[in-house]
This record gives structure tokens, C-alpha cells and sequence, in this order.
């Protein structure tokens, strides 16, 4: 029993060995790219497009703001405005 055990042992260490070299070759690659500037370019490019997508509705948003102000004045003016008395 305990030769399966201690082989246990080593086939994890095996593998947790590999799994941990793939995540290092990735961490270095993606470094290695950023630091040549490689798809850094692409990203600031889909963040700035973003931010004016986002620019946009919010002006549109205070546009249609500003209308419903407009509109809640007007009613409001007209639900405070002299009522003629009704007969009684």
C-alpha cells in the first residue's frame, strides 16, 4: 500500500509541474507581448471607441432628460393654472 501511495504522490508532483510550467509559459508570453507592444494597440483602440459609444447615450440621455422636464413643467403648469368653478 504504501509504494501506490508514494506513486500517487509523484504523479501529482508530476503534474502539478506541468500545469504550473503552462501557466508560466503564458504569464512570460503574454508579458513578452506586451512589452513589444503587440495587442496593447488594439485594446486602447475598443477602449476609446467604448468610452464614445458610451459618450453618446449619455448626451442622448440628458437630451431625453431635458425633455421630460420640460414636458413635467408644462404639466405642472397646467394642473396649477385657475380652475373654473363648477356649479353647484
Amino acid at each position: 500500500m504504501m509504494s501506490l501511495t508514494a506513486l500517487l504522490i509523484v504523479f501529482a508532483a508530476v503534474l502539478g509541474s506541468s500545469v504550473m510550467m503552462a501557466v508560466f509559459a503564458w504569464v512570460f508570453m503574454r508579458i513578452r507581448s506586451l512589452e513589444s507592444g503587440g495587442g496593447g494597440r488594439s485594446d486602447i483602440e475598443r477602449l476609446t471607441e467604448e468610452v464614445d459609444g458610451l459618450r453618446a447615450e449619455l448626451q442622448a440621455t440628458h437630451s431625453d432628460i431635458s425633455d421630460l422636464t420640460e414636458r413635467l413643467d408644462f404639466t405642472e403648469r397646467l394642473l396649477s393654472g385657475p380652475r373654473a368653478e363648477e356649479p353647484e
